[in-house]
C-alpha cells in the first residue's frame, strides 16, 4: 500500500490523485467518488471530511479532532448538524450500512473510522499552477451555485479546504473575485443545501448578501440571493413580499454572466412558480440545463416544473437520472417522490421516501410524502407518519396533518385539528393550498375552491403544484378546477 499524502500536501503539490477506497476510486480534485463508470459528486464539506478519514485510515477520528481540523471557530455554524450531514452523505455515496459498516464505522461516544482498505494512486499532474496553503488561491469565475468541483478542478478544491481548515476570513486573492466574497459564497452554498430548514435558508441568504456586498460583480452571489429568497418563499402564504428582491437578483445574475446556469435557473423558477409565465420558464430552463447538466438543484427545479405541468413520465425519468448523478441528494428524492405521487404510483413514492429517511430520518419533507403514499394503502400508517412532520411552521403542519387525517377517514380528529388551526390563523399565516387540501378531504369542495381562488390572488408558491397534488385530485372533475388552471396560464389542462 502506498503512503497517502495529507490533504494539504496533495493540493499544495499541484497534482491530482486517485485514491482507491474499497471498491471505489476517490478523485479529490474532481470531488467525485466512482465505482466503475458510475460517478457520485460530493459536496465540498464532504470531500474535506473524506480526505481526513483517508489520511487517518484505520484510526479513530474523534468529533473533537474533526471540529478542530474542519470547523474552525467562527468559520461554520452548526458543527454537529454539519458533521452528521457529511457522514450521512458519505455513507449514502458508498452504499454503506451504519449497523454493519464496510467503509465508515461509528465508534460510540468517540468518533468515526475508515475501515475499508485504502491505496493511493498518483495521477498525471494537470496543467494548473501549484497552489499552496494556507493562503487561498484566486477563486475561479464560477459557473454554478454549488461550484461542482469537477468543473473547476484543484484550484477550487484548495479554496474549499483552505476555507474549512483555516480562519482566513478577510483574505484577498491577487485578482479576480474578492477572497472574502468567495468565502461567504461557499458558506451560503453549504447552508442552502440543508433542504427544508428555514434557519439554514436565512443563514444562506445572509452569506450570499455578504458576498455580493464584498463584490457586486460576482454573479453567482446574486443567483444565490435569488434562490435563497425563493426557498424562503416556500414558508410564506404571501410569497409576493419577496418576489421583487428575488427577481432583481436573478436578472442581475444573468446580466452579469449570461452563461451562468444558476441565473437562468432562478429566472425559470420565478417565471413558472411565481409569475406563471410557462413559456418564458421553458426558455430559461432550456438555457440553464446545458450549461451545467449535472447540477442537482437545477435539475430538481426542472423536475418540479415537469411535474407541475403533468408531464409525469418525463419528470420521473428525469429525476431518476438526477439521482443516478447525485444519489445522496435529499432534494432529488423529494422531487422523485412527488413525481411518483403525481403519476398515481404510491408504492414507488413510498419506496423513495423510505430510502431518503434511511439517509436522514429527520428529513421532514419525506415524512409528508411517505404519509401521502400510505393514504393509498395503509391509512392508519399515514396518520402516524404525519406526526413526524416537523418544520418551523406550526399552523401549516397542523393543516397537513388534518388533511391526512380526513382523507384517512379520521374525520373527528381532522375537524378538531381544523378548529385548532382556525385559532392559530389569527396570528399565523396558513397557505391557501393547505386549507384547500383539508376542505377537499373533508368533502367541502366549495370551501376548497374559495381557498384556491385566494391562492391565485396571493400568487402562492404551491398553487403551481395543485394539479399534481393527490389530496386535490377529487376536484379535477369539477369545471372550476380547469378555470383555476386557466387563470394561472397553464399551457394545457392536466
Amino acid at each position: 500500500m502506498r503512503e497517502i499524502a495529507s490533504p494539504a500536501t496533495m493540493i499544495a503539490a499541484g497534482t491530482t490523485q486517485s485514491i482507491r477506497i474499497g471498491e471505489f476510486d476517490f478523485h479529490p480534485g474532481a470531488g467525485e467518488l466512482r465505482r466503475g463508470d458510475v460517478a457520485c459528486r460530493l459536496q465540498p464539506q464532504t470531500v474535506a471530511l473524506l480526505l481526513q478519514l483517508v489520511e487517518h485510515a484505520g484510526e479513530v477520528l474523534t468529533r473533537e479532532d474533526l471540529h478542530k481540523s474542519l470547523w474552525k471557530v467562527d468559520t461554520f455554524v452548526g458543527f454537529d448538524d454539519g458533521l452528521n450531514h457529511a457522514v450521512a452523505r458519505l455513507r449514502e455515496a458508498f452504499g454503506d450500512d451504519a449497523r454493519r459498516p464496510s467503509y465508515i464505522e461509528t465508534v460510540p461516544r468517540r468518533g468515526y473510522r475508515l475501515v475499508a482498505p485504502v491505496a493511493g494512486i498518483p495521477a498525471i499532474p494537470p496543467e494548473v499552477t501549484p497552489v499552496g496553503l494556507p493562503d487561498p488561491p484566486e477563486p475561479p469565475r464560477a459557473r454554478s451555485r454549488m461550484l461542482g468541483l469537477a468543473a473547476v478542478g484543484l484550484a477550487v478544491l484548495a479554496s474549499v479546504v483552505w476555507l474549512l481548515t483555516s480562519g482566513g476570513a478577510g483574505a484577498r486573492p491577487a485578482g479576480g473575485v474578492d477572497g472574502a466574497a468567495y468565502e461567504e459564497y461557499l458558506k451560503g452554498n453549504i447552508e442552502i443545501e440543508r433542504y427544508g430548514d428555514l434557519r439554514a435558508v436565512e443563514r444562506a441568504l445572509q452569506h450570499y448578501r455578504a458576498a455580493s456586498g464584498r463584490d457586486a460583480q460576482f454573479a453567482p452571489a446574486h443567483a444565490g440571493i435569488a434562490i435563497a429568497y425563493m426557498q424562503k418563499m416556500m414558508y410564506e402564504s404571501d410569497p409576493a413580499r419577496y418576489l421583487r428582491e428575488a427577481s432583481e437578483a436573478a436578472h442581475r445574475a444573468v446580466a452579469l454572466d449570461p452563461d451562468l446556469a444558476d441565473g437562468h435557473l432562478a429566472v425559470g423558477r420565478l417565471e413558472s412558480f411565481y409569475k406563471w409565465n410557462w413559456v418564458a420558464a421553458d426558455q430559461a430552463f432550456a438555457r440553464a440545463l446545458p450549461l451545467h447538466p449535472t447540477q442537482p438543484f437545477a435539475r430538481n427545479y426542472y423536475s418540479a416544473y415537469l411535474t407541475a405541468l403533468g408531464r409525469d413520465e418525463e419528470a420521473v425519468a428525469f429525476t431518476r437520472a438526477t439521482l443516478a448523478l447525485a444519489p445522496h441528494s435529499l432534494s432529488a428524492h423529494t422531487m422523485l417522490a412527488q413525481a411518483y405521487l403525481a403519476a398515481g404510483n404510491a408504492p414507488d413514492a413510498a419506496a423513495v421516501a423510505r430510502r431518503a429517511l434511511s439517509i436522514d430520518p429527520t428529513f421532514s419533507p419525506m415524512h409528508r410524502f411517505l404519509a401521502l403514499a400510505y393514504l393509498e394503502t395503509e391509512p392508519d400508517k399515514a396518520i402516524e407518519e404525519s406526526k413526524a412532520i416537523l418544520v418551523p411552521d406550526e399552523a401549516n403542519v397542523i393543516a397537513i396533518r388534518a388533511a391526512i387525517a380526513a382523507c384517512a377517514g379520521a374525520r373527528a380528529d381532522a375537524i378538531a385539528l381544523r378548529d385548532k388551526l382556525n385559532q392559530l390563523r389569527v396570528v399565523r399565516d396558513v397557505r391557501p393550498t393547505r386549507m384547500a387540501q383539508l376542505e377537499t378531504c373533508l368533502g367541502d369542495f366549495d370551501a376548497a375552491f374559495r381557498w384556491l381562488e385566494e391562492g391565485v390572488r396571493n400568487h402562492e408558491l404551491d398553487m403551481a403544484m395543485i394539479a399534481a397534488s393527490p389530496l386535490l385530485r377529487p376536484l379535477k372533475a369539477d369545471p372550476r378546477f380547469a378555470k383555476i388552471l386557466a387563470s394561472m396560464n397553464f399551457p394545457t389542462a392536466r
